[in-house]
């Protein structure tokens, strides 16, 4: 038992460590060679416990010790995993923070059952492990859903990571103080350190998680800033190249018809089924929506997808031109690239209405689709079917977050193959403008 006590002292720690840090980030991309990899971070995980065995019990030796750790499992993590360095030394903050939340929680479950049972080496010799998994296993993976995905995105700053880090380390040298000179405190003294000191561990985990969270929201915010941009350039460039579109046809249209005889009937007729397909006009009484139909129009035309609408776009001016194009054009595309697929062209078919309901203002956009719809856990919104999906499925919470500043809310259902994405805008945004729908 002795030598099994000996091994656990030297190097107890690091397997604790290196456990939660496997579960934290076991969803991670993994780089090359990822085994060999895995062992080296282990060398140098147990060349630092076996460097620190035999230091004295001092506190400033103690936090050196811990910091050691931190930056072995940080490297760790780096060498073995596709995330940037600062990312790594978060996960090695978060890591740390719930291998001391566990062990403190087993502490503390131990000293429970010594007070029950006053069997000492029972409750310390063999439940601490199981009491370690109890709380490490849950507390690791519930803080992976988190933080899962986030390696690409830059945090907020050094300095957030600085002060992470440093708390971390505060933490520890209170640890170390009281188990180098409060050794001989009571159980009851032992109990109140205790649940302060892992009341302040979860509230640095939940630091480290709101943190991830406002840089996700920051993120995703600068994104669809970006997003709205290009749709508001493209909107411009829309609107000129549908202008010239409509009037090059219409200038040909004319050119064709003075040909007379000198070009057979069946192929001039062909010319001009040709030439309408571009010359179409679309007037819905929202000028940014009219250029995006016209564009998608003929997007789906070269596809073999039917295109209905039903809109009555005067409802629409409380949104601005380029928020209109935004919001359509996002929910279009995704109908479109959900039909394009579909072998069966009768299924190639999207449904847009716009028209008072609810008491409100009501956009719907209907199609089929072959996939499943997968909700995201973080915003219950549509997963992108994309493989990348850091760089894919803005559209959805673009569309979300224009509903919502204005009061707003976005929903959708998938009933046998029909895919039916409502936005519904309260009646108070809206001025009073009362017309008939344009229906096509």
């Amino acid at each position: 038992m002795s030598a099994v006590q000996d091994f656990m002292e030297t190097y107890g720690f690091a397997m604790e460590y290196a456990l939660t840090a496997v579960l934290l980030i076991g969803r991670l991309e993994r780089r090359g060679r990822a085994v060999p990899r895995f062992a080296l971070a282990l060398a140098l995980l147990a060349g630092c416990s076996a460097f620190w065995k035999p230091m004295p019990e001092h506190v400033l030796a103690q936090t050196c010790r811990t910091l050691s750790f931190w930056t072995v499992i940080a490297a760790g993590i780096w060498l073995c995993c596709r995330v940037p360095l600062v990312w790594a030394a978060f996960y090695a903050t978060a890591g740390g923070t719930i291998q001391h939340i566990a062990f403190r929680g087993a502490k503390l479950l131990q000293q429970g059952v010594f007070m029950l049972t006053g069997n000492a080496p029972l409750a310390w010799g063999w439940l601490y492990a199981p009491f370690f998994l109890l709380i490490c296993m849950p507390a690791a993976l519930w803080a992976r859903r988190r933080l899962w995905n986030q390696g690409s995105r830059p945090l907020p700053g050094t300095t957030v990571l600085m002060l992470l880090v440093g708390m971390q380390i505060m933490l520890n040298l209170f640890v170390n103080l009281f188990n180098v000179y409060g050794s001989q405190a009571g159980p009851d003294v032992f109990t109140i350190y205790s649940v302060f000191d892992l009341i302040t561990s979860l509230f640095l985990l939940m630091l480290i998680c709101e943190v991830v969270d406002k840089n996700n929201a920051e993120y995703d915010n600068a994104v669809l800033q970006q997003m709205m941009e290009r749709q508001r350039q493209q909107l411009e460039m829309s609107r000129d190249t549908v202008e010239l579109i409509n009037i090059k046809c219409h200038d040909i249209k004319k050119q064709l018809s003075s040909l007379g005889g000198s070009v057979p009937q069946q192929e001039l007729n062909e010319l001009k089924r040709a030439m309408e397909i571009y010359d179409t006009k679309v007037d819905t009484g929202c000028e940014a929506l009219d250029v995006l139909l016209a564009e998608r129009m003929l997007l789906c035309r070269s596809r073999h997808i039917q295109l209905d609408y039903m809109v009555d776009g005067r409802r629409l001016n409380f949104l601005h031109s380029g928020e209109v194009y935004s919001l359509f054009g996002n929910a279009l595309d995704n109908a479109i690239e959900a039909v394009s697929a579909l072998p069966d062209e009768e299924k190639r078919y999207i449904s847009l209405q716009v028209l008072p309901g609810c008491g409100g203002l009501s956009i719907r956009v209907e199609n089929y689709t072959d996939h499943p719809v997968e909700a995201d856990p973080a915003g219950g919104l549509p997963r992108t079917t994309k493989a990348d999906c850091r760089e894919h499925g803005f559209g959805m919470k673009s569309m979300q977050r224009m509903a919502e500043k204005y009061g707003g809310s976005l929903s959708y259902q998938l009933h046998n193959g029909l895919f039916t994405l409502t936005v519904l805008f309260p009646g108070d945004v809206q001025t009073a403008a009362r017309t008939s729908a344009t229906t096509v």
